[in-house]
């Protein structure tokens, strides 16, 4: 049961990771176009500036950011445990390299779209009540 949960933030990575691209079938079908840069993340998710410039003049970025940053490793390594994401260093298929893009596995695609699924039926039975 613990394998299956995920946190919000895991969540979110993996439905905007899939919103990214699809997987391209084909030569490269080990490689995927599903990632997620940690920039990515860092902005859209938690709200923050990542350029140095900016990131100085935001106030208390040092603090929110240090704890963004912790929450964004463990739950990127927890979703590598699971099997549904890469970290790998080098993934040239697309152009993917270094530690900052977290790619989705096969599984993490259909992790995701089962999750964009349950989402979408959530969200018409809400609206259905209304």
């Amino acid at each position: 049961m613990a394998k299956e949960r995920l946190s919000k933030l895991q969540k979110w990575i993996l439905i905007k990771a899939y919103e990214k691209g699809k997987r391209q079938l084909g030569f490269f079908s080990s490689y995927t176009r599903c990632f997620l840069s940690r920039r990515e993340v860092y902005e859209e998710y938690f709200n923050l500036r990542t350029n140095p410039a900016q990131r100085r003049r935001q106030e208390g970025w040092s603090q929110v950011g240090t704890e963004a940053a912790v929450a964004l490793s463990r739950s990127a390594k927890s979703l590598k445990r699971k099997g549904l994401v890469d970290l790998s260093r080098y993934r040239s298929g697309y152009g993917i390299s270094g530690k900052n893009h977290i790619a989705l596995t096969y599984k993490g695609e259909e992790k995701a779209e089962s999750l964009m699924f349950m989402t979408q039926v959530i969200n018409n039975k809400k609206e259905a009540k209304k």
